[in-house]
């Protein structure tokens, strides 16, 4: 399990070769080869619910991957790399669900999640306070907006959710303590609206499903907005930038103009905010009749390991999950996704009662949901770990399973 650590280190100093990213997928590929020759595959699968539905879900997704590749051309190397990022959830459940089986005990990733944890409190000020002394250093370009993010690579958008959704997690298992409030001081080295505004939504659904206390919810509430408008206060002073308003750019393929009742009239190199994203990814499918399948996994890729790039509309990267999915796989994929986390929603939100865990996931899910818009929560491995263990732990304690 161990071997996943390498996926939350090595974005952002180039301290390892390139090749080394691909050990974990080797190591997931051996796993597999393992289980269909210790014929374990089925019991694995049928191990608990979360583990079928998942499958259901990789499934119902690889068919509209595989769909979209094909009738696109997609490029093949381009295409394992991406597929690799759809089955890691089902990956990780699987492997949790063996080493469980095999050793008669839940592994114990709360810990590793604790020490991953950990370092983001240590280091996130540092790389802040620090940043002059060591931006020569970096892999890539990166300005000190998007400095502080720990070890989860450039940029600020996924180290934000995640240290959300750890403070929901540990202020639930440790019976509400207002202690866990202290995770939450990184967020005031991050230039991360979306995170500040998602941590009101989240804490405060969180209280209303688990107390139904109106009177203590309204004064923690107060308590959430005034570290809100202190970490808006606190940008302002360091990054001065406004945090409500930080937007991305889509390099718009030549000096294209195009005017949409959704998005207005926009131009090359012409900043967009998230929520325009979604209407010029809309456009593009409208304007190429690729609506249903999108175009392909390699509509915009990279990849250093290979040494090669490929780029159909001369689009940067962009930033969030809706668009991305809308561009490379169409209406199918970003429904397909869509489903799966509101039925996780739902299923949840029905068992909360149940264990505290599945009350942690319900928040988790509802948390993920919310970030389509902000960031790309299923292609973030540390992100999709972290919740899928949540989901396990759930099932096992249902199960009666609490080997520690």
């Amino acid at each position: 399990m161990s071997i996943f650590i390498l996926s939350f280190f090595y974005n952002y100093f180039p301290i390892l070769p390139d090749g080394v990213k691909v050990i974990s997928e080797i190591y997931i590929l051996i796993f597999f080869l393992e289980i269909f020759i210790k014929k374990k595959f089925i019991k694995v699968l049928l191990y608990n619910k979360i583990t079928k539905y998942v499958a259901i879900y990789t499934l119902g997704f690889t068919f509209i991957f595989l769909v979209s590749s094909i009738l696109n051309g997609s490029n093949i190397l381009f295409s394992l790399l991406e597929f690799r990022k759809i089955i890691f959830p089902l990956s990780f459940l699987f492997i949790l669900n063996y080493y469980s089986i095999i050793k008669n005990r839940i592994y114990n990733f709360e810990l590793f999640l604790k020490y991953v944890f950990t370092i983001q409190l240590i280091l996130i000020p540092v790389q802040y306070i620090f940043f002059d002394l060591y931006k020569n250093s970096m892999a890539t370009y990166i300005t000190k907006i998007d400095c502080a993010s720990g070890t989860f690579g450039v940029g600020t958008s996924l180290i934000g959710i995640f240290i959300i959704s750890y403070f929901i997690y540990y202020y639930n298992l440790n019976n509400n303590s207002p202690k866990s409030f202290f995770l939450l001081y990184p967020l005031a080295f991050i230039f991360s609206g979306g995170a500040n505004t998602i941590l009101i939504g989240a804490f405060g659904l969180n209280f209303i499903t688990q107390k139904n206390n109106i009177k203590s919810l309204s004064k923690i509430l107060v308590g959430i907005l005034c570290i809100f408008l202190l970490f808006q206060v606190i940008s302002k002073l360091f990054f001065e930038k406004d945090l409500l308003k930080s937007s991305y750019t889509y390099v718009i393929d030549g000096m294209e103009r195009y005017t949409s009742e959704e998005s207005g009239e926009l131009m090359s190199n012409q900043k967009l905010s998230r929520y325009k994203g979604p209407a010029y990814a809309y456009y593009k499918l409208i304007q190429f009749d690729k609506l249903l399948f999108g175009f392909g996994n390699s509509v915009y890729a990279s990849s250093k390991v290979l040494e090669s790039k490929y780029n159909k509309f001369s689009l940067n990267e962009v930033i969030n999950l809706v668009p991305e999915l809308m561009l490379k796989y169409g209406l199918a994929g970003l429904l397909i996704n869509l489903i799966f986390y509101f039925y996780l929603l739902i299923y949840y939100f029905s068992r909360r009662k149940v264990n505290i865990y599945y009350h942690i996931s319900y928040i988790l899910v509802f948390i993920a949901i919310v970030s389509f818009m902000y960031t790309k929560p299923i292609y973030q491995q540390i992100f999709l770990a972290f919740i899928y263990f949540n989901f396990f732990k759930a099932e096992m304690l249902q199960k009666n399973i609490n080997y520690g």
